[in-house]
């Protein structure tokens, strides 16, 4: 669902009650096809500046590093699809957010819900597979979230600590198996 300025924004309370991979996919997939679509065509409009060497070189590096980001997002999406235990920590991290934020505007009678913002759950998505630590080389890294204030960083940050204790606490049960009579 996009917002006034056109960017998607993601509808927490739904992306709680999202189970299909391929509804996940779909929805998720904006993200990734958004940033593709961009990534490409600031490589177009790098080729066409008249950048000496060095700005070139500094530019093109960041466009790699920012194909790195989307591979991130793209794992991410394919991790919350394929992975139970992480689908279900993802919509246990949608809930929570939902619920808290539903909470803090009780007396907003115009409140319609949380929305993600993509740049949040772009951030997020890359993330997920590092903080689950099934990712060595991914749990290696710590992004941060840079944004002037009021921005959403808070929300963000929050979402990826309720994904991991949801996540950690999935792969506790199921590790010890517990049993009831």
């Amino acid at each position: 669902q996009p917002n006034l300025e056109g960017k998607p924004e993601f509808d927490a309370e739904k992306l709680a009650e999202m189970w299909g991979e391929k509804e996940l996919e779909q929805e998720l997939g904006k993200i990734s096809s958004n940033y593709s679509d961009w990534i490409k065509k600031s490589r177009d409009e790098l080729d066409k500046m008249k950048l000496s060497s060095h700005l070139y070189d500094t530019a093109k590096s960041n466009l790699d590093l920012c194909d790195d980001s989307l591979s991130k997002i793209k794992d991410g999406i394919e991790f919350i699809c394929k992975n139970e235990r992480a689908k279900l920590a993802f919509c246990f991290m949608n809930m929570v957010m939902s619920k808290k934020m539903r909470w803090d505007n009780r007396d907003n009678k115009n409140f319609s819900g949380l929305r993600w913002r993509e740049f949040q759950m772009a951030f997020i998505l890359q993330s997920l597979r590092g903080i689950s630590g099934l990712d060595k080389d991914e749990s290696k890294n710590c992004d941060v979230l840079w944004f002037p204030t009021g921005g959403g960083k808070t929300e963000s940050y929050l979402g990826l600590s309720i994904f991991a204790i949801g996540f950690r606490r999935l792969t506790k049960i199921d590790e010890f198996s517990f049993t009831y009579s």
